[in-house]
């Protein structure tokens, strides 16, 4: 080896180039370190949140980015915004064994067995088909809906009949295709004249697409889609159900007697409020309150809860009392009531939780009102679908608007501000996606 190369060797061996760490720099290297993974994971978190917003608040209109929310009976998803402060009516209830003024949608953070439930919970279970997203293709023939319920602009699910049982058509397009789901193994009661105590007639699903209820005397429920379904117990037959502000309400008639009860949607139990109902006659829910409507000898008015369920106020409505306690379609913001006269109806709008009653201007006067279904859109207009027509009322110019084959109407609803539905007693299904100014007939094969 020549002195050259020995000199490189040397010149390359580790320990010449060590060199010894001041401690104080290394501290500084380090804590930058932790800094820069502290905002790494900020960011992280933050492209998360996006994500999610972007997946589920982006849907729809306002009440949809609640995942818990539906559209179901007429409701509309409306800008998000607070709901009106409101200290009371003429009468007021309190939630029968409330310990503490925490609400319902803050107990359903706690763990489950922190509350009890005010009823039996479940007594059979029915595996019996695939969820949504696993479908058949296709529905069956024959397949008739009775109920429309809705997750999103592009996603709902008809409840039927087929082969003489329930059957679920879902689609995730806006009813470009439909996937067959199996429904709860129970009879399909057509109205609710012919409900009993095991039938189901309609159908609520919440925005996260899992959870919803097949109901109409009886009750079921599915927590993975449809997939399976199991049997609720609660004392009487359930009438009507909603699901806003990530719980399910529902309206339940025992030998004469009316009841509220509430289920939180990460419980599944189900608990009765304390609201003493006389004859109610419209259920609405969402994201901001719940409303019923109702009526004695001589009066109307309207149940209005703004804090879960914990307490309700009552104000009174322009229906009448002799003929019915009116039916509501909710947005977050607004409420929309339609009243029977008679041989016609009325509409009335309040954009204060009920505390105050605005008569909307129909144009024409509207057919009697179970010849009619009421779809609020917004504060400013909801849509009356009545046969032949869909009609907006509380706009300036409240013109029919002719909706070829539609029957007698049996729902109308909106899942944002332009797109919309209309269900009738045939089972045929109506779309609009320009805030009804026109309609077009959805093909559900």
């Amino acid at each position: 080896m020549d002195p050259l190369e020995q000199r490189i060797r040397e010149g390359l061996r580790p320990e010449r180039w060590r060199v010894d760490p001041d401690p104080s720099l290394l501290a500084r290297v380090y804590e930058g370190a932790a800094r820069r993974r502290r905002r790494r994971a900020t960011a992280a978190s933050a492209g998360l949140v996006t994500v999610l917003v972007v997946a589920f608040g982006g849907i729809g209109y306002g009440v949809l980015t609640n995942q818990s929310d539906t559209v179901a009976s007429g409701g509309s998803a409306a800008q998000d915004q607070p709901a009106p402060a409101f200290d009371g009516g003429h009468r007021r209830a309190e939630k029968q064994g409330a310990e503490s003024p925490v609400t319902a949608r803050q107990e359903a953070d706690k763990p489950t067995s922190d509350k009890g439930a005010a009823g039996p919970d479940t007594s059979e279970r029915s595996d019996v088909g695939p969820t949504a997203a696993l479908g058949d293709p296709g529905v069956p023939a024959g397949f008739r809906p009775l109920s429309f319920t809705a997750a999103s602009a592009q996603t709902y699910w008809l409840l039927g009949e087929a082969d003489g049982r329930a059957t679920v058509a879902s689609t995730t397009d806006g009813g470009e295709t439909f996937q067959s789901v199996p429904g709860p193994p129970a009879p399909v009661a057509r109205d609710l004249t012919t409900m009993r105590s095991d039938t189901v007639h309609s159908m609520r699903f919440a925005a996260d697409g899992r959870t919803g209820w097949a109901y109409g005397g009886a009750l079921w429920s599915t927590r993975d889609g449809g997939r399976t379904w199991k049997r609720e117990n609660i004392p009487g037959q359930v009438v009507h159900l909603e699901i806003g502000g990530g719980a399910g309400y529902a309206l339940v008639e025992s030998a004469g007697q009316w009841t509220l009860w509430q289920s939180i949607l990460s419980e599944g139990s189900w608990r009765q409020l304390g609201v003493e109902l006389e004859d109610p006659g419209g259920l609405a829910v969402s994201s901001r309150l719940i409303a019923v409507t109702d009526r004695s000898a001589d009066e109307t008015f309207v149940w209005v809860s703004t804090d879960d369920g914990m307490t309700f106020s009552t104000y009174p409505t322009p229906c009448s009392p002799e003929l019915d306690a009116g039916t509501l379609s909710v947005t977050v913001d607004s409420l929309w009531l339609a009243c029977a006269t008679g041989t016609a109806a009325t509409v009335a709008v309040s954009t204060d939780a009920g505390a105050t009653w605005s008569k909307a201007d129909t144009g024409e006067p509207l057919p009697s009102a179970n010849a009619l279904a009421l779809g609020a859109r917004d504060p400013s207009a909801a849509v009356v679908a009545v046969p032949g027509a869909a009609r907006q009322v509380g706009e300036a110019n409240p013109n029919p608007v002719a909706v070829p084959g539609l029957d007698h109407p049996s729902f109308a609803g909106f899942t944002t501000s332009t797109v919309g539905y209309i269900l009738d007693r045939d089972g045929d299904v109506f779309r609009t996606t320009n805030g009804g100014f026109t309609w077009t007939r959805v093909n559900v094969d």
